[in-house]
């Protein structure tokens, strides 16, 4: 395999990490929306449509902050893939 395959594949391989990590945090902080969201319907909770905003907003720093967090401690590894996975898949 040449030197440039590899760059390839490390990309390809990089690329993919990071879009499910951004992808599952996402999912998370969504679900915690729609939790807040129950919660108001159900009137277990009373907020005004300024402290929602302030909740919302904490939620989305708390996610993005994860996000930049953990693509921060992948600079710092190699992963490789498994021999028998296509990243082009």
């Amino acid at each position: 395999m040449s030197s440039n395959d590899q760059k390839h594949i490390d990309s390809k391989l990089d690329e993919f990490i990071k879009f499910q990590i951004n992808r599952k945090v996402i999912n998370l902080y969504k679900t915690f929306f729609i939790i807040l969201e129950d919660l108001q319907e159900q009137g277990f909770l009373k907020m005004s449509s300024a402290s929602y905003s302030r909740v919302r907003k904490k939620v989305l720093d708390g996610g993005n902050d994860c996000i930049r967090e953990i693509e921060d401690y992948l600079e710092k590894l190699d992963v490789s893939i498994k021999d028998d996975y296509n990243v082009d898949e």
